[in-house]
């Protein structure tokens, strides 16, 4: 990528300091310290918030990619950008930071991202001005700025975070009808071997009458579904059980969820015809894109059960050794599977642009952090919400993998249950 293009790219200096455990802010609920807007979190057995911008790279339709890179292009430049600047970034240390910072945390500097499901799409770089990192009983604060003489003060008011008492359910692009219809549309399209699956999405919207508070949403999801990575970025926020790829020292890992049923029901799931192959089409499309990129591709030769408060999934997880690229490297050659796409690629989305009828925007695309080595983790956006209307108005959304087998009012249902995490912390 010509450095021409990236000419504005600053140098960022980050300030890494150990929070005293005995402190109010060592004692604080982490999710006290957030503010009500503007959260990005990553949280799973441990929790990476930030809030404020000190650097963020945005780019949309409107934007196109500056590599000639063929698909995944934005994302090819999201990684560009990132190794441009990270190659300039400048750390600090604290006393005690540097010999408390374990070997399994982040290689500063760090930041969150969000990549839209299509290439042509939104995707988005932040690096929050102030980021508290977890490490069992220990908290960090990483400060960070494009001015060296300008280190942001972490004193963060401790606060209650409350959702709106006023939510109203309202419909989405397509009514249930309509939805149904389309998914017939493409039913009758797999039965003519159009396509293998097409995975449908469908949204709908949640008013309120004040601001979303970001912070209360992604505390209650991380609490409610504590099995899954709880995520904001710039207003996409969710709860995902799908790990598309995480990079650590050059393993790599990914997890592939299709085929789907209620809790109750999870037994049965290993049984069904329908939900084995809608599930062997997306690890083949994981497989098949790690092959001519990595090493010692391992997936197991069953799947397994995951079983989610409100659903179960089939569940297989894929390792490699990937010894060249960044996390959003393997994130371009891997993203959209078809778990959340279909099969085969080109003319699953064909059939998703004749009859989805819906902007997807960022779900369903890659989102989660990629660090100062390359290394991160990138779930897939699904069981998520947008955040638009200056806060008022959030957009769920939910998708189901369609098959040539399937019947509109089971995956009907099936989306109703996916969007279920959202609605219920909402209380809706």
């Amino acid at each position: 990528m010509p450095s021409r293009h990236f000419s504005t790219i600053p140098t960022l200096y980050c300030w890494v300091d150990l929070i005293d455990p005995s402190s109010e802010y060592g004692r604080a609920p982490i999710f006290s310290l957030l503010p009500s807007s503007g959260v990005c979190a990553w949280i799973r057995d441990e929790a990476m918030v930030g809030w404020g911008k000190a650097w963020s790279w945005k780019r949309g339709k409107d934007r196109p990619p500056l590599v000639e890179a063929g698909e995944n292009a934005a994302i090819t430049e999201a990684a560009r950008v990132w190794d441009l600047l990270r190659e300039k970034a400048q750390v600090h240390w604290g006393e005690g930071a540097r010999d408390a910072w374990g070997k399994n945390l982040p290689t500063l500097p760090f930041a969150f991202v969000s990549c839209a499901f299509e290439d042509d799409g939104e995707r988005t770089i932040i690096v929050p001005e102030l980021t508290i990192i977890t490490s069992g009983s220990q908290r960090f604060v990483i400060a960070a700025s494009t001015d060296s003489r300008v280190k942001p003060e972490f004193a963060p008011p401790i606060r209650q975070h409350t959702l709106p008492s006023y939510l109203e359910c309202g419909p989405g692009a397509m009514g249930e009808e309509q939805w149904r219809k389309a998914v017939d549309e493409v039913i009758d399209a797999l039965r003519n071997e159009e396509a293998a699956k097409v995975v449908m999405a469908r949204d709908l919207t949640i008013s309120s009458d004040s601001e979303i508070n970001e912070a209360a949403l992604v505390e209650s999801l991380h609490e409610r579904y504590p099995q899954t990575w709880t995520f904001s970025v710039d207003g996409l926020i969710g709860a995902t059980p799908e790990m598309l790829v995480s990079l650590k020292e050059g393993h790599l890992h990914s997890r592939v969820l299709a085929g789907s049923c209620l809790p109750e029901d999870a037994e049965k799931l290993p049984l069904s015809l329908k939900d084995r192959s809608e599930h062997l089409f997306a690890l083949e499309s994981v497989v098949a894109a790690l092959l001519p990129v990595a090493q010692d591709v391992r997936a197991p030769a069953r799947p397994e059960v995951l079983v989610l408060p409100n659903i179960a999934h089939l569940c297989s997880d894929v390792d490699a050794s990937f010894p060249e690229g960044s996390v959003l490297d393997a994130v371009a050659q891997l993203h959209p599977t078809a778990a959340v796409c279909g099969t085969p690629l080109d003319d699953a989305l064909d059939l998703i642009h004749a009859h989805e009828r819906i902007e997807r925007g960022r779900y369903s695309g890659p989102v989660g952090w990629i660090d100062g080595a390359g290394n991160g983790e990138f779930g897939i956006a699904l069981r998520c919400g947008q955040i638009e209307d200056h806060g008022r108005t959030l957009r769920v959304f939910a998708g189901c993998g369609i098959m040539p087998d399937s019947l509109s009012s089971s995956e009907f249902e099936e989306t109703q249950t996916k969007m279920r995490p959202i609605l219920e912390v909402l209380g809706v």
